[in-house]
């Protein structure tokens, strides 16, 4: 009999990176469709920026997305950007996690402020791991490096067809399937006064939003890379496949006799890897309902997927490694001093994580660990 599904990790940090939680905390706090009011900056204009030597945020070169999640982590030629803040690529000196917006006394209300302009309620920079955007209430625009931005959705109504209060939507999170597809998570009220959280899926070409009919936990996802099929988690710990090509949502772990862990899952090749509420390394065949046990205890501390590898801490907390979704092949990528509590960002060159005394950035390719301050 299932039991009661929970999360694997009460240590992740939700922050971005260690220091930056002042200028990048949001909370879900959506007033009601009566009375509220935000100051919105026109995103469709281009004349935020001029010089073509630099890009958007001040930085020379273009953005470039280091994680694949919705952290927003970036970098360009001069500095790493860690939400609202940012670290200048200088290997002479101990980088400093510093906010990116320099003006003395500044309250971040003026529309030239670049923390106003990007990373306001109103004015959100987001990512879905592959391009950029910018969200205005229920309007999401694309955003270039040079700040240039374009119209790319505009949410009218909720999962049930209810027209929804536009000032009052939030969109706080995107995900990139595939050139076609992005999953969207979002929040606010309709026109009948009610809260509603919505989770779609938005088909690019023909401008469709498909809402998801299941409850599910918007942040962990994963997209088959194989199969294309997309994934996700219901409120009750059921695995949920989507067929992009119809929309039909199936729940693919009914024949399972325990539940994946919310944050400890992915699927690969039709092959569900995932963590137990007991503490167990599964893999369960979703085509023919055939259960392996890998680890009768889970070798993961924490479990981050990136290209298909999974990346974790181990069990002393003082290694990253790195390995294959059944973990019969691991590397250690990585070893410190400090305990490690958790990894944030990932890309093919660097990897950032936070030790109990501050943060790191490891580069992959070198295995250099690069310590970094917060002002």
């Amino acid at each position: 009999m299932k039991q009661k599904v929970i999360p694997l990790l009460s240590a992740i940090c939700m922050i971005l990176c260690a220091g930056c939680t002042e200028d990048t905390a949001q909370s879900k706090q959506v007033p009601s469709a009566s009375d509220t009011q935000q100051t919105v900056i026109d995103a469709s204009s281009a004349d935020a920026h001029h010089d073509a030597s630099t890009n958007f945020l001040g930085g020379n070169g273009n953005l470039e997305i280091v994680d694949t999640r919705n952290a927003l982590t970036m970098q360009d030629d001069d500095w790493f950007y860690c939400g609202s803040m940012k670290m200048k690529k200088d290997r002479d000196a101990t980088p400093r996690l510093v906010s990116q917006c320099r003006e003395a006394g500044c309250t971040h209300n003026s529309s030239s402020c670049i923390l106003n302009r990007y990373y306001s309620g109103s004015n959100m920079l987001m990512s879905d791991g592959k391009s950029l955007y910018l969200a205005q209430a229920n309007l999401l625009f694309t955003i270039d490096s040079q700040g240039n931005t374009r119209g790319f959705l505009t949410l009218e109504t909720d999962g049930n067809g209810v027209s929804l209060v536009s000032d009052t939507v939030q969109i706080d999170l995107l995900r990139y399937i595939d050139e076609s597809y992005i999953y969207i998570s979002a929040y606010g009220y309709n026109a009948e006064d009610a809260y509603t959280e919505m989770h779609l899926i938005y088909n690019s070409k023909s401008n469709e939003v498909h809402p998801i009919q299941h409850e599910i936990n918007a942040n962990y996802t994963c997209t088959d890379s194989v199969t294309n099929a997309f994934y996700c988690i219901s409120k009750e710990g059921e695995i949920i496949r989507i067929d992009l090509s119809d929309m039909q949502e199936e729940i693919v772990t009914e024949g399972l006799d325990d539940f994946p862990t919310f944050d400890g899952w992915t699927v690969q090749e039709d092959m569900l890897y995932y963590i137990n509420q007991m503490g167990q390394y599964c893999q369960f065949d979703l085509q023919t309902s055939a259960k392996t046990l890998l680890y009768d205890k889970s070798p993961f501390y924490t479990y981050n997927v990136y290209l298909d590898e999974v990346y974790t801490i181990d069990e002393s907390r003082t290694s990253i490694l790195c390995g294959n979704a059944a973990w019969s092949e691991s590397t250690k990528c990585c070893t410190t001093e400090a305990a490690i509590q958790g990894i944030t960002a990932i890309s093919e060159e660097v990897l950032f994580f936070y030790c109990e005394d501050g943060g790191r950035m490891l580069f992959l390719e070198t295995g250099e660990v690069v310590p970094y301050e917060s002002a």
